[in-house]
């Protein structure tokens, strides 16, 4: 469990998603038109984790 990957900026969204799975929510930039900015949001117990993506990188984690 030592050596599994953590989540960090810079990582892309496959490795999110081989980490993570599907979020509960995606919000997709521009009204669903550009797919280069996303917000995922992950709701964890009485926690959420959001996740945004700037040309498909994870650039900012937010837990709340």
């Amino acid at each position: 469990k030592g050596r599994a990957e953590k989540l960090k900026a810079g990582q892309t969204i496959p490795q999110i998603q081989s980490l993570l799975g599907e979020p509960h929510e995606k919000i997709i930039g521009r009204n669903g038109q550009n797919f280069k900015e996303q917000l995922w949001i992950y709701f964890m117990n009485e926690e959420s984790l959001y996740l945004t993506f700037s040309d498909f990188i994870l650039y900012k984690i937010e837990q709340l």
